[in-house]
């Protein structure tokens, strides 16, 4: 786990600190440690994929530069996986950060404006997508078909974005 419960409740009440990280393993950029675990529980990518995982911070990760900004024809991004990528974590963030913002125009003083709140953001979404997909995989078998399925899921990324 990259991220702990903040064993201290008083930075978790005053802070808004609900997590911390983890101590115990090498520090890794998120998009190298989502590519990390892919491989780690064998979950195969395509070129596409694996780039698009790659550079999904866009232009606000410099190293991404020379994929977002190119000069030759051979050298531009041949698929929109990448940029849709990008623009669902922008997207996500940015509501989050209104969520947050919201929240902290509600409260009142001075203590609300010096909090750090760590329930939106990379970490917040990493406990959730981890709680979404324990979820999931505990109730496949329960699943109604009107609900939907991961193969429906996987069905229509793959008429999407297949190379």
């Amino acid at each position: 786990e990259v991220y702990l419960p903040n064993k201290s409740e008083w930075h978790r009440k005053n802070l808004g600190k609900v997590y911390e990280y983890n101590k115990d393993i090498p520090f890794a950029l998120t998009p190298d440690l989502s590519l990390f675990l892919l491989q780690y529980y064998n979950v195969p990518v395509n070129w596409t994929e694996f780039q698009a995982i790659k550079i999904h911070d866009g232009l606000y990760d410099e190293t991404n530069k020379p994929y977002y900004i190119s000069r030759t024809e051979a050298s531009k991004l041949r698929s929109n996986l990448p940029y849709l990528i990008h623009m669902a974590d922008f997207l996500a963030a940015r509501k989050e950060y209104e969520t947050w913002k919201k929240e902290q125009e509600g409260k009142a003083g001075e203590e609300a404006k010096s909090s750090v709140n760590m329930n939106y953001g990379k970490r917040g979404r990493a406990q959730k997508i981890k709680a979404i997909a324990t979820k999931q995989s505990g109730s496949n078998t329960t699943k109604s078909p009107a609900s939907g399925s991961s193969e429906d899921a996987m069905e229509l990324f793959n008429k999407l974005f297949k190379d």
